[in-house]
């Protein structure tokens, strides 16, 4: 399957990261949104330092994924 890289699909605006905080992993699908709910979480309550390994290709959108992760943190 291919899809337009151009075309904006919203799956960063308010409404998900909304949808994705204080929320358990099984209640939504997977998104970016919910590891940084679920790390900031491991942080605030179990008190356990957290790390967040981005892995992939070039290209593959490392960077882009760094940035929604700090802007989930951010609005949590």
């Amino acid at each position: 399957m291919a899809c337009n890289p151009f075309e904006k699909l919203n799956l960063y605006a308010v409404h998900f990261q909304q949808k994705y905080s204080g929320k358990a992993r099984s209640e939504n699908p997977p998104h970016i949104f919910a590891v940084a709910d679920a790390s900031l979480q491991a942080l605030v309550h179990e008190k356990q330092n957290q790390a967040i390994v981005i892995s992939g290709e070039s290209g593959s959108g490392k960077t882009e994924s760094a940035n929604f992760l700090l802007k989930q943190l951010v609005f949590l």
